[in-house]
């Protein structure tokens, strides 16, 4: 669970801060919360982390930000955990911040070798902070993509399976973002019943929802909120003690939500999924989709793969779901997509 005092230090000021008073383009800047950070057979989370590309357009670690809410005279405590996220992820500098002061650092090699700086480091030149449209990724997963779509173009069961949840994401993004829609209770709870995946608890959750519907129109009011952040829309929905939560709606049905209600941003993220993205050497962080972090983090790995895909039927972001799942659950293992 994220700390909200110190999420909205770090949104509401250091954020701003990064962008406009030290100039690091915002799409450089990795979300809070979204960088795991293996510690033995622990993840811990890096609050910022800020990138820059290589000649080579590899994505590099430029700096490492750990927020406090803490006083100022206190900062310098977090100076040794900032430290050694920095060190694991091989980032040169570092920084602590509580949105009014800012402590670098050049990142040392041992725990305690770091050197205070007097101010930010020089950023690297414009045109190495500029994404590049040539995305690395390896021939193994280019061959992947390549089969995937050459069966998805024959149009048979693996197409059809993927039309199903571009079209099941589209009707619910339908029905959530129509005011007269959204009324109809029953129209909802059948929709939900019918274009969500199975899960244990379904059909109890539908049966929460139809009692408590004004509850459920809060909660997806609350993520269609054009001013919240996404990390505290998913804080403040994820299960019944959470503000706008709904018993039995956890971390798995607000995702689906969310990738109804934004279908070319959000997707679902299952275990065939993760499995598929460390086969693909995506990733090597053990992490199960248990919270909002692990899940922001998976899903922008979604969004990365989205532009490697030809995607002949204009599906959503679920189209990168569906490869991965049925890679790991069904191409792997049989060496057949059908």
């Amino acid at each position: 669970m994220l700390a909200m005092s110190e999420l909205l230090v770090a949104l509401d000021k250091v954020k701003p801060d990064l962008v406009d008073r030290f100039q690091f383009p915002e799409d450089n800047i990795q979300g809070y919360g979204r960088v795991p950070v293996q510690m033995g057979t622990k993840t811990i989370w890096a609050d910022f982390v800020l990138y820059y590309y290589d000649k080579f357009y590899r994505r590099k670690i430029f700096c490492v930000i750990e927020v406090k809410d803490c006083k100022d005279s206190d900062i310098d405590f977090a100076v040794p955990q900032a430290e050694s996220y920095a060190q694991r992820l091989n980032s040169p500098f570092f920084c602590c911040t509580n949105g009014n002061i800012y402590s670098w650092y050049m990142t040392g090699s041992l725990q305690g070798d770091s050197i205070k700086l007097e101010d930010c480091p020089t950023l690297p030149a414009k045109r190495f902070l500029k994404k590049s449209k040539i995305i690395n990724a390896t021939p193994y997963l280019f061959e992947a993509i390549t089969n995937f779509e050459t069966n998805i173009k024959l149009q048979k069961r693996i197409y059809e399976d993927s039309e199903w949840h571009n079209d099941a994401t589209n009707e619910l993004h339908n029905i959530l973002t129509s005011i007269e829609k959204i009324n109809d209770k029953d129209l909802v709870i059948f929709s939900l019943k019918k274009y969500t995946m199975k899960s244990r608890g379904k059909t109890e959750l539908l049966n929460n929802i139809k009692n408590n519907y004004a509850s459920f129109k809060n909660l997806v009011a609350q993520l269609k909120a054009t001013n919240v952040p996404i990390e505290i829309k998913i804080q403040n929905t994820t299960g019944k003690n959470s503000k706008y939560g709904i018993e039995k709606g956890g971390l798995f049905f607000i995702t689906q939500l969310l990738s109804a209600l934004y279908p070319m941003e959000y997707t679902v993220i299952e275990p065939n999924v993760i499995n598929a993205m460390k086969r693909f050497h995506i990733t090597d962080i053990d992490l199960k989709n248990e919270t909002a972090q692990d899940y922001l983090y998976f899903n922008q790995i979604c969004l990365d793969l989205f532009p490697l895909f030809e995607n002949p039927f204009n599906f959503n972001l679920s189209y990168v779901h569906n490869f991965l799942w049925h890679y790991e659950a069904e191409y792997f293992p049989n060496k057949t997509w059908d």
